[in-house]
């Protein structure tokens, strides 16, 4: 269920309803409701109509918040003009919450079109809206179209990645400043270890493996052994010496890894440089081939139903060759209703996105056939 609520919006100073069918009288709201989902969703208000309202303190902002559409809270703030939306909690922009929405399944002409079932009757639908409309809405028949949406989608999800891949701040290439150990160096840390081992095992009378007894001149060897890697390893310039070699590795092997893990960053950039430019050459292409297709592909709309040509060059949709928006309100009503609701379907969104009817009470149909369908209807 959708919610809304208003915030120095229209007539309100504060107002909260849910998204369902209802019978109000006159003035109380119902047109400012949907105009308010409407701004939620679009950042568009109706002409004439006052999104702040008149009155407002300055203290307060005019926002509009809507929860449970497409699993999200939105909420949009107006401000002179200008509106800022958030999208559960962050600022976004109208582009990216299309995106967001398309990602989804959701064209926002989609959205657009079923919160004004009369939208497609409007005399003031331009010839390249309505085919966008349609097209988008999935009145027009468009698999391979749909086909290629896909792969636009996922060609902009990848180009995503890539370009903040690519916009990671990568590190400085500096030249390396912790020398590498000498082969001398090297030989001493062996050399150490190995007495240390030594100094670690006093000499035995005994073997310490089969426990025999040693003889005297294998003792006397074990222990001058002994004696020579305890005198060497307490040494103080030995110590100091290892401790100065052990420094010095730790530091370049250090940095080595360092700059091995900086060059895979400059490596990861520059493919995603690389990728990002071919993603967006192969998103331009497929975008081209959706023109192309849009532009060529038949039309499937009801039956009785024609999308025709004017003399102007303009497209119309006519219902037995009479233009829709000349047919009486209830089959005009009735007729959106059916392209919108089979737009739905095709889409895989009938509970989604709801389909708002206004002035319902003149219209018979209650459109039980169609689910999500919401009748805003003014109380007898």
């Amino acid at each position: 269920m959708i919610e809304i609520l208003c915030v120095e919006f229209g007539p309100w100073a504060d107002h909260a309803a849910t998204l369902t069918s209802q019978a109000r009288p006159n003035g109380w709201g119902k047109t400012s409701l949907l105009n308010a989902y409407r701004f939620a969703l679009t950042g568009r208000a109706p002409s004439g109509f006052e999104v702040r309202r008149v009155g407002a303190p300055a203290s307060r902002q005019t926002s509009v918040t809507v929860r449970g559409f497409a699993d999200a809270t939105l909420r949009r703030v107006y401000d002179e003009g200008r509106t800022t939306l958030y999208v559960d909690g962050d600022v976004t922009t109208q582009k990216a919450f299309e995106q967001f929405l398309n990602e989804r399944g959701i064209p926002i002409e989609l959205v657009e079109a079923c919160a004004d079932t009369g939208v497609l009757a409007s005399p003031d639908l331009k010839a390249e809206q309505v085919r966008v409309l349609l097209s988008r809405a999935g009145v027009i028949e468009s698999s391979a179209v749909d086909e290629l949406r896909r792969r636009r989608l996922a060609l902009l999800s990848d180009c995503r990645r890539a370009e903040a891949a690519a916009a990671i701040t990568l590190p400085p290439e500096a030249p390396p400043q912790c020398p590498e150990p000498t082969e001398a160096e090297r030989l001493f840390e062996r050399r150490y270890e190995a007495e240390a081992r030594d100094a670690a095992n006093k000499p035995q009378s005994h073997c310490p493996a089969c426990g025999h007894a040693l003889s005297g001149a294998e003792i006397r060897r074990n222990l001058d052994r002994y004696r020579r890697a305890v005198t060497f390893v307490c040494d103080n310039a030995t110590n100091a010496e290892i401790e100065r070699i052990r420094a010095k590795n730790e530091a370049y092997t250090q940095e080595q890894e360092q700059r091995r893990a900086a060059q895979l960053v400059r490596t990861r950039a520059a493919t995603a440089r690389a990728d990002y430019q071919r993603l967006r050459a192969e998103i331009v292409r497929v975008e081209q081939q959706i023109t192309e297709a849009l532009d060529t592909q038949p039309l499937t709309l009801p039956q009785g139903v024609a999308l025709d040509v004017t003399e102007r060059g303009t497209y119309q949709i006519t219902v037995g060759g009479v233009p829709l928006r000349s047919v009486n309100h209830a089959q005009r009503i009735a007729l959106s209703v059916e392209m919108l609701a089979r737009a739905r379907a095709a889409a895989g969104v009938d509970y989604l996105v709801p389909i708002i009817v206004d002035n319902a009470e003149s219209v018979q149909d209650n459109f039980e056939q169609w689910p999500n369908i919401i009748r805003f209807s003014v109380l007898q």
